[in-house]
């Protein structure tokens, strides 16, 4: 599958997006295993080529539905805007970066 390469294995990051509305009480890897069972599986076959982290992120901070949420999401992160963002990593850490899985892939093939 990946013949040129100068990696022992390629860095591949799943990201679920609106982590918020899907609301998932589990890990992004797992809540990719149960509702794309297809991909979770290519992925996990091919470990040995691919080097996947799977991430949850959220960029508004809750669902835009209606004026009446937005404006309330407005208000409760008015103060620190940047808040609004949820970052959950392969191992469940939150953060508010939303470049974490970029800067996680960049790093991951320094590693390798």
């Amino acid at each position: 599958m990946l013949e040129n390469r100068e990696f022992d294995s390629m860095p591949l990051a799943v990201v679920v997006s609106a982590w918020d509305v899907v609301n998932a009480h589990t890990a992004p890897e797992q809540y990719v295993k149960e509702r794309l069972p297809l991909l979770w599986q290519y992925l996990y076959t091919h470990s040995d080529q691919l080097k996947v982290l799977y991430y949850g992120v959220s960029a508004q901070g809750g669902p835009l539905d209606s004026e009446e949420k937005s404006e309330q999401l407005l208000e409760k992160y008015s103060a620190v805007p940047v808040e609004r963002i949820l970052v959950v990593g392969p191992e469940g850490e939150e953060s508010h970066d939303i470049t974490s899985p970029l800067w996680d892939m960049m790093n991951a093939s320094v590693e390798m």
